[in-house]
């Protein structure tokens, strides 16, 4: 697509334990403070900005992407926070021509306050597979830009094998933080059984 130390927790054990257990983790309410307030005239400046007709809040834009997809590429919770009061919560994991969505964007672009967002107040699926590349995650993609409070955060509302599964090109969660992440080290720490 587009452009801590000794005692810590081990998510990925305290995971792997309950993977036999019953559990909803489509959804998941990951800390996350209130979008600001904005008025119908800044939503609908910023809307026309991004070629969105705001009379109709449910159309594509000229890059075929939803007024979601575009405010969590441009880390804008006041914007998603205006479309969920407008009644648009039902188009928030709506896909784009790749397969991805408005969270996923949100954290291909590091824009963490959002992601935070879209999960706690928008519910973005967290256990839907991300885009055209099999089995890559929510969580795997999570590895790759985000902060380890963030990551850790995540792997308790993930399915458990979204821990340690790798996607279509043979790499895991640990392998996708090591390779992208600034703050690969920690995160790997976090994921060793």
């Amino acid at each position: 697509p587009r452009p801590n130390r000794s005692g810590r927790t081990n998510v990925v054990g305290a995971a792997c334990a309950e993977m036999n257990a019953p559990a909803e983790h489509n959804k998941c309410t990951l800390a996350a403070s209130a979008a600001p307030m904005l008025t119908d005239a800044e939503a609908e400046e910023w809307l026309r900005k991004w070629s969105f007709d705001p009379t109709d809040l449910r159309s594509l834009n000229g890059e075929d992407v939803t007024a979601w997809y575009q405010a969590c590429q441009y880390d804008r919770t006041d914007i998603c926070g205006w479309l969920l009061g407008r009644g648009l919560a039902d188009m928030v994991d709506d896909r784009d021509e790749y397969g991805d969505t408005a969270l996923m964007m949100a954290l291909q672009f590091g824009n963490e306050t959002t992601a935070r967002w879209m999960i706690k107040h928008g519910g973005a699926d967290v256990a839907s597979p991300v885009s055209n590349i099999p089995n890559l995650t929510i969580f795997s993609l999570a590895c790759r830009t985000m902060s380890p409070a963030f990551v850790e955060e995540l792997a308790g509302l993930v399915p458990a094998d979204h821990l340690v599964l790798e996607d279509g090109r043979y790499i895991s969660p640990m392998c996708a933080a090591l390779e992208c992440n600034q703050f690969r080290i920690p995160i790997t720490k976090m994921l060793i059984p």
